[in-house]
């Protein structure tokens, strides 16, 4: 009885151990499991966190294993390149990445080549093109580097890039109000002015079509010194010189003080209002802006394009206007200039060359003359009885009889010749390149019949 007794203890006790082990393994299992979730929801969270973060950076990233596929691509790195994140993963990295420069296009072989097989960090200029997937260009600067396990073994490579679009243009701005101020200086004629201003433009915005008009409030007359047309050159047409004050797109932008983006629909719009009145084919889209100086419009500077493929948009409108001032500026600065360089050398009544210009004029013809052994001839002329003029019918009527003479005399002379004059009723006439004596008489004659 006592050993059926041990026996069936021994028994209990076996099953009661065998009972605790089974709970204590289960809960440690319980234990274990609670761990493996916590840690899964800790590295979820982390993951989300650093998910959160790469995508709130300006910074675009991209990573890639070894073979330049794309394992990780951030909500900036899609926006730049066009390319969604399902879109990006596993393609080859030059697929989506495209770029180019002024000095050299990179591949897959450039750059990346270098990380992955020569084990160097690579970067590209400030010139650097990224080309999304609708065409649309954006500056970056660029930077991309391996990616190491624990062991040092490269296992991918991660690129970072930045859009510098917007900070290279208000750079390139800037440098344009810089350049257009020193062109003031070093040019030596509104002609000159208005080639390097086409061209500065021409940095940041189509000018294919562009011209420059200045406003004579005087006469109430818009002057087109500077005129640039595809379609006048097609034509072989002669672009306009001046016209009186009418209903045109750049006397509308006179009239309104404003900048005008239209497009043709506008354009038509506004024809079809009677607003405007439009020469030739209507353009694309067309683009002008008030030249403002002490106040007060001088002038319009437009851009316009005959084609789809060119257009203009409001950050267009907006750098126009920014660099408007400082083109007015110099423009009614250089205008001054010239004035003042005119009034200089020509006589203020009749336009005609003063002494000073025909002593330097005489100079060149002299030296002109003993280099090419040839004659020149100086004929000085007044009017008679011009003081009983002046006495019996005024200043006035003489100004105007000096202003007739004056037109006279230029018409009577060879291209060539230079007429001055010299004070009150006193001309002076150079005839260089004379063969003889004989050729001064005859020009003489030719002035006393006139």
């Amino acid at each position: 009885m006592n050993k059926e007794f041990d026996l069936f203890f021994i028994l209990l006790m076996i099953l009661l151990f065998t009972i605790s082990i089974f709970v204590l393994l289960r809960l440690y299992i319980i234990h274990i499991k609670r761990k493996i979730i916590q840690s899964y929801e800790f590295l979820s969270n982390q993951q989300k966190w650093l998910n959160v973060t790469l995508s709130s950076l300006r910074d675009g990233i991209i990573t890639t294993d070894t073979e330049g596929r794309i394992t990780y691509i951030n909500h900036k790195a899609q926006e730049l390149t066009g390319f969604t994140e399902s879109e990006a993963l596993g393609k080859q990295i030059d697929e989506i990445f495209i770029i180019r420069s002024q000095k050299k296009v990179y591949s897959s072989e450039g750059p990346f080549y270098n990380f992955v097989h020569e084990n160097e960090i690579s970067s590209c200029t400030v010139d650097t093109i990224l080309v999304s997937k609708n065409g649309t260009e954006h500056t970056i600067t660029n930077l991309e580097a391996p990616i190491r396990s624990k062991a040092g073994e490269i296992i991918g490579t991660v690129r970072v890039f930045q859009d510098v679009t917007e900070q290279k243009r208000a750079e390139r701005m800037q440098h344009i109000i810089y350049r257009i101020a020193e062109a003031t200086n070093k040019s030596t004629n509104l002609e000159a002015l208005f080639r390097y201003i086409h061209k500065l433009l021409g940095t940041i915005i189509d000018t294919s079509n562009f011209y420059i008009a200045l406003y004579d409030e005087s006469l109430d007359h818009i002057n087109f010194p500077y005129y640039v047309d595809e379609n006048l050159r097609e034509k072989d047409l002669k672009p306009p010189v001046t016209r009186k004050n009418g209903k045109g797109l750049t006397e509308y932008i006179i009239k309104s003080g404003k900048s005008l983006l239209a497009d043709k629909a506008l354009l038509k719009s506004l024809v079809d209002a009677g607003q405007i009145e439009v020469n030739g084919p209507l353009p694309n889209v067309w683009l002008g802006t008030p030249l403002k100086a002490e106040n007060r419009i001088i002038g319009v500077m437009a851009v316009q394009s005959y084609s789809e493929s060119i257009t203009y948009s409001q950050k267009d409108l907006e750098f126009m206007e920014y660099v408007s001032t400082q083109i007015a500026v110099a423009i009614e600065r250089k205008r001054k200039e010239e004035i003042i360089n005119h009034l200089a050398y020509y006589d203020s009544l009749t336009d005609m060359p003063n002494r000073a210009l025909f002593t330097d004029r005489l100079k060149m013809a002299i030296i002109h003359a003993h280099r090419n052994n040839e004659l020149l001839a100086i004929l000085f002329l007044d009017l008679d009885r011009f003081k009983n003029v002046n006495d019996t019918l005024g200043h006035t009527i003489g100004d105007k009889l000096l202003k007739e003479v004056s037109l006279r005399l230029k018409k009577c002379l060879r291209e060539g010749d230079t007429i001055a004059r010299l004070g009150g009723d006193e001309f002076t006439i150079l005839l260089p390149r004379l063969r003889s004596g004989k050729d001064a008489a005859k020009v003489a004659q030719k002035v006393i019949d006139c």
